[in-house]
Parts: structure tokens; C-alpha cells; sequence
């Protein structure tokens, strides 16, 4: 008897797990946390904040396209 799960790539096929929708992904995520990084010392007008607000929502939106690329990735 066999009891070795099936990887992702024979569940999926290899067609799947090489879309071209996994290399926009990583590209999104990385333009997402370099640009959250280099507007952290910039200082948001208005608020008290020692960092930039936008840091967050642009980490948050890094931290959902990574979650979306996991999701895709598991099937």
C-alpha cells in the first residue's frame, strides 16, 4: 500500500501550478513591500503617527496578495 499523498503538481497538473498568475502575483507582491517600505519615513500630514499610515494599507494589500497566491497555490 501506497499512503504517500498526491503533491499539489499531481493533483493540479503542472499547467496550473506554472500559470503565468503566480509570477504577476510575486511581482505585485514585492512592488506592494518595497513601495510600503520606502514611504515609511515620510511623514503622514495631519495625524500624530510616528509612521506613514499609507505603510499599513500597502502592507495590507501585500499581506492579501500573498494569501490569495497561497490559497491558489493549495487548489
Amino acid at each position: 500500500m501506497n499512503f504517500k499523498s498526491p503533491t499539489i503538481e499531481e493533483k493540479l497538473g503542472k499547467a496550473y501550478t506554472e500559470h503565468n498568475v503566480f509570477k504577476r502575483l510575486e511581482l505585485y507582491i514585492s512592488f506592494y513591500e518595497l513601495l510600503s517600505f520606502s514611504i515609511m519615513h515620510w511623514i503622514t500630514t495631519g495625524t500624530t503617527a510616528m509612521i506613514n499610515i499609507d505603510t499599513y494599507a500597502y502592507s495590507s494589500i501585500q499581506g492579501t496578495l500573498e494569501s490569495i497566491k497561497m490559497t491558489l497555490a493549495k487548489g
